[in-house]
């Protein structure tokens, strides 16, 4: 039986956590990721390794019995990729961040000083469009991304996807000109956004851009209406801009790492921006 060296130290951290919520967050993994995991294994061993009731989960009896087997093993191992990894750690002192737009720059402000008050690292930080962003880290030519996302269970099973915020988009517009709506074009930075417009849509009336500072600029020299995160514009200040319409849509924004890249600065600086971006959202 070949089965995945993964899904046995999902299944350490799984059993020794009292929710797969827990487990989640000491794994920087998602929840749907871990039960699917769980399943997985369940159904390659052949055996129910967890009983899942309201108030969190518990092992079975082949599920203790699998876990009294394997964690001498998984532990040495641990141990051998930790070993490996603080030797890389000694080695590697470039870090290299990945954001789909400038905005998602803010999210690494304060991770970045804390991981730099204890290491001299060399920090690099390049904005990509999101197809590009996600083949760069899955070729470990950036080590963390931060993206605006769609539909993630799409994505590449390499990557590991979390998610660290939400975007409220609203429409916003120039309102020193007196123009009707309809007859201005929609600026936003994600073709899906027209399929709220399907008048839009049809006569190609918009302007597809790579950021929301464009977005921006574009709309206060009324070249167009704006969609655009209302967590954007409260950075901004000019009073010529207008929203017209709040809470359109949202969409989150999600950190993205490889489940290949094992140095612990990266999965450190991971770590500080997860925690950095929940307390964020408790203010």
């Amino acid at each position: 039986m070949n089965v995945n060296y993964e899904l046995y130290k999902i299944f350490l951290v799984v059993a020794e956590s009292s929710t797969i919520t827990e487990a989640a967050k000491k794994l920087f993994i998602s929840q749907p990721a871990i039960t699917k995991s769980i399943k997985n294994l369940e159904k390659q061993l052949n055996t129910i390794l967890f009983i899942r009731n309201t108030k969190g989960i518990k092992l079975t009896k082949e599920g203790r019995e699998l876990y009294k087997q394997i964690k001498p093993a998984i532990d040495q191992l641990l141990k051998a990729e930790q070993d490996i990894s603080f030797r890389q750690e000694e080695q590697v002192k470039e870090l290299k961040i990945g954001i789909s737009d400038p905005f998602f720059q803010a999210c690494t402000t304060m991770p970045l000083k804390q991981i730099l008050n204890k290491r001299n690292f060399k920090i690099s930080i390049k904005i990509s469009k999101q197809k590009k962003l996600l083949s760069e880290i899955c070729n470990e030519q950036i080590d963390i991304g931060i993206a605006q996302l769609t539909d993630i269970n799409t994505y590449n099973k390499e990557l590991n996807i979390t998610q660290i915020g939400t975007l409220n988009f609203c429409i916003i517009e120039n309102n020193t000109v007196n123009t009707i709506q309809s007859t201005k074009k929609i600026i936003c930075n994600d073709i899906n956004f027209i399929n709220l417009f399907p008048e839009y849509k049809k006569t190609a009336n918009y302007i597809i851009v790579d950021s929301y500072t464009q977005i921006y600029e574009l709309v206060i020299k009324n070249l167009g209406i704006g969609i655009i995160p209302k967590e954007f514009l409260k950075c901004q200040k000019n009073d010529k801009i207008n929203v017209t319409k709040e809470n359109i849509i949202k969409k989150g924004i999600y950190l993205i790492t490889s489940f290949q890249n094992t140095n612990r600065n990266v999965q450190k600086l991971a770590k500080l921006i997860t925690e950095n971006m929940s307390k964020e959202k408790q203010r």
